[in-house]
């Protein structure tokens, strides 16, 4: 029986920690499975296998951060040489770097979700580092062809050693869920229910569609946004719907369990200003939800799987199983008067809620999309890369 330590920094909602509880559930029945985690926070997800807590928690400042890498490695390296694994697969970069700085016997899988990159001498740096380091590796994973093509282009790593499994969604778990009310009476037949998920921060974009929103309110007054999700943006987000005067607007913070908000809601809307790829779409396509998505890396690959048509359209793309839309600034300006892009998605919204045929469409489109992201399905791919 092969020992596989998971190496992620916390286990605290979020695409990559998701993929990690998914991950730990498939190999533990025939496996023996440890989760290894850097920050003491709350579990949001079921896991299988053993905990180890190395207790070595984000740091701000840079001396703070540079003490609690090499703390890191050194817990790493103790764990390792304790535990003798076969096989150790880290999850996000911090965590990617201490499983590359140590190795001994055991295979390396990295998997890499992130699509931040900036040019200037901080990143130059890193991308030298980082193509050092990614050769150590015996197998990279990318849950998208977006982080493939970021790896190779910025970062020089050769895709000979990439291997693109997108994120998988536990349907039998969704299917259980989505039918467990959550709120009594929160629902109502004569409302058309928008709702999004997701940590309340600048990757989001959510002050995006809550501006738009703003304007699709004024219009259909029987609509509700719902907003799923915490983070350091929620004062401010709660102070723009106050600002742009919205009644119809709820902030319920994170759930354990988005599926029954999901099935009980109309349209689900991305407004991310980028994205690796797009959990939460596929979820919400898993409930039966049409989606527009904001064109910013993975969704594309979800909404229209192949190449974007080039007869794409300035302000709205009509995909095989959702709308997209064209992406927002990389700019934090959630206090800026309503712009062209949000007045833009405001108008689609407003189509597909008037279009009931093509929203049925869509419903049914997402049922079939979501089908291609189920466990069973993509973990095979993950035994390849370990059991081989």
């Amino acid at each position: 029986m092969k020992r596989i330590a998971l190496i992620v920094p916390s286990l605290a909602g979020g695409g990559a920690e998701r993929v990690v509880s998914e991950l730990s559930i498939y190999l533990e029945k025939k496996s023996k499975v440890y989760i290894i985690l850097f920050e003491d926070k709350k579990i949001d997800f079921p896991y299988r296998g053993e905990l180890i807590n190395t207790f070595t928690s984000s740091k701000r400042n840079l001396f703070s951060k540079i003490f609690n890498s090499l703390k890191r490695i050194y817990k790493i390296k103790k764990i390792k040489k304790e535990y003798n694994f076969d096989v150790v697969i880290s999850f996000q970069r911090n965590a990617n770097v201490v499983n590359l700085l140590y190795r001994g016997k055991e295979k390396i899988i990295v998997s890499e979700h992130s699509l931040k990159t900036k040019n200037n001498l901080y990143f130059l740096i890193y991308t030298w580092f980082y193509k050092k380091l990614y050769q150590k590796a015996n197998s990279i994973v990318v849950p998208s062809k977006e982080i493939l093509n970021m790896l190779k282009n910025n970062y020089k790593i050769s895709e000979k050693n990439i291997s693109i499994i997108n994120n998988s969604i536990n349907e039998k778990r969704i299917k259980i869920l989505q039918q467990k009310e959550e709120e009594k009476g929160f629902f109502n037949k004569e409302d058309f229910y928008i709702i999004t998920a997701g940590r309340l921060e600048f990757p989001k974009g959510i002050w995006h569609l809550i501006k738009a929103f703003s304007l699709v309110n004024k219009k259909e007054k029987n609509t509700h946004l719902i907003i799923l999700g915490s983070g350091r943006q929620r004062n401010d987000l709660m102070k723009l719907s106050e600002n742009l005067r919205i009644k119809n607007i709820s902030f319920l913070g994170f759930k354990e369990n988005p599926y029954n908000y999901f099935y009980n809601s109309d349209l689900f809307v991305s407004s991310s200003i980028y994205e690796s790829f797009g959990n939460v779409i596929v979820e919400a396509m898993a409930c039966g939800l049409p989606v527009i998505s904001t064109m910013c890396g993975g969704p594309e690959e979800i909404i229209v799987p192949g190449n974007l048509s080039n007869n794409i359209q300035k302000d709205f793309y009509l995909g095989k199983y959702g709308i997209l839309v064209p992406p927002f600034s990389y700019k934090e300006d959630i206090y800026a008067p309503i712009n062209y892009l949000e007045k833009k998605l405001s108008e689609v919204i407003i189509y597909l809620m008037k279009n009931k045929s093509m929203l049925n469409k869509y419903k049914q489109k997402s049922i079939e999309r979501a089908k291609d992201f189920y466990s069973e399905k993509l973990m095979k791919n993950w035994d390849k890369l370990i059991y081989d």
